[in-house]
């Protein structure tokens, strides 16, 4: 996957909207690039189109329809996620579908919404907005989780090697008492 930050915030977000419907995509296109955030909107028609974008451009956070054609909910998903498991995912789908949304939350989507969107565009582009601080809070976490690890394993190895040059001086001092 292509790094989405590096170092300094950049000013805007990079959202891919991926939705089989023309009209529902154009829709979410515009809300999210003419809101409050100001998103940067690349449109993708398909799960295919959706995977090449990834591919070859860096985003913050995916927003998926869940009921394309020629793939199932968790395939969808599982696709976007193979390319670039640290992406936010906020998923859209139908009423019927909450369960199996809720289940993708469980396997690591950030959000869902549920389409028609009853919360209006500001809570659609806040729920985007707070999907990509989450993702990055905890990349964040990570990062600082591998430094203490690698500082308790270097801490571990030096006090394995003072422990051992104390054994060394111990047998030492031993032989020069006999």
């Amino acid at each position: 996957p292509l790094h989405r930050r590096s170092g300094a915030r950049m000013s805007m977000f990079r959202v891919l909207c991926v939705d089989d419907d023309p009209v529902l995509r154009e829709t979410l296109t515009a809300v999210l690039e003419n809101s409050h955030r100001g998103y940067k909107v690349t449109p993708a028609a398909s799960l295919k189109d959706a995977l090449e974008c990834l591919v070859t451009e860096a985003f913050d956070c995916v927003l998926l329809d869940l009921g394309l054609p020629n793939s199932t909910a968790e395939r969808t998903y599982q696709a976007v996620a193979d390319v670039d498991p640290d992406i936010a995912v906020v998923v859209i789908t139908g009423a019927l579908d909450e369960g199996r949304s809720r289940a993708l939350l469980r396997a690591r989507a950030q959000d869902y919404i549920t389409k028609p969107n009853q919360g209006g565009n500001r809570e659609l582009c806040d729920r985007i907005y707070h999907a990509i601080i989450r993702v990055e809070n905890l990349m964040d976490l990570k990062e600082q989780v591998e430094f203490c690890n690698a500082t308790v394993q270097r801490a571990n190895r030096r006090a394995l090697i003072m422990w051992a040059l104390v054994i060394v001086v111990g047998l030492f001092l031993r032989s020069w008492k006999v």
